[in-house]
């Protein structure tokens, strides 16, 4: 637990994210538009735009042949970041004290 003023960052990796149809519902849910796409072979890279000045880049594994050309730029999504997979870092803190928090 962190006292209430601590300044942190919050940390996820781009294959962690998951991207939805905007009819989902999930507690950690973000809306936004995908601005840009890119196929490179094995992944997707979307680039969607959050707010005016906030975009999250997210890497989808071409796995299932369902996910390709899923979606199109322009198009509405909902972007869900599993908590688990969120990693806090805050300022100031000991190598102990991240290690706990990764924990929680």
């Amino acid at each position: 637990h962190l006292p209430i003023d601590t300044i942190i960052t919050l940390v996820v990796r781009p294959e962690k994210i998951e991207i939805c149809p905007p009819t989902l519902t999930a507690e950690s849910d973000f809306s936004g538009i995908i601005e840009n796409l890119v196929y490179i072979g094995t992944d997707t890279r979307y680039v969607v735009r959050l707010t005016d000045k906030t975009k999250i880049v997210i890497r989808r594994q071409n796995i299932n042949p369902f996910h390709l050309n899923q979606y199109a730029i322009g198009e509405k999504v909902k972007i869900n970041i599993p908590v688990e997979n969120i990693s806090v870092l805050a300022e100031g803190l000991s190598e102990k004290e991240r290690l706990k928090l990764g924990k929680n």
